[in-house]
């Protein structure tokens, strides 16, 4: 599932979790996706509250192992906003 992150400017693809930037005209830039483990600390901190939330309830809750998924919360800057 694909969802726009508006405050930056990009769509998060919630199968691959991986973030890519949009194009203003429709559609995103498929040869520039970004994990979200290595996304960096500057472009998290520009997320938006309202797009961490929508990306957290698109991320399943456990990784295929049944260990907890929490790679939004391992960055300081998502957990100061809340």
């Amino acid at each position: 599932m694909i969802v726009e992150l508006n405050s930056v400017g990009c769509v998060f693809d919630t199968t691959t979790k991986t973030i890519y930037a949009k194009y203003q005209m429709g559609g995103y830039d498929k040869t520039s996706g970004v994990q979200l483990d290595n996304l960096t600390e500057d472009f998290v901190a520009q997320i938006s509250a309202d797009d961490i939330f929508k990306m957290s309830e698109a991320i399943p809750m456990f990784n295929y192992d049944g260990s907890p998924y929490n790679d939004l919360l391992k960055y300081r800057c998502v957990r100061s906003k809340f």
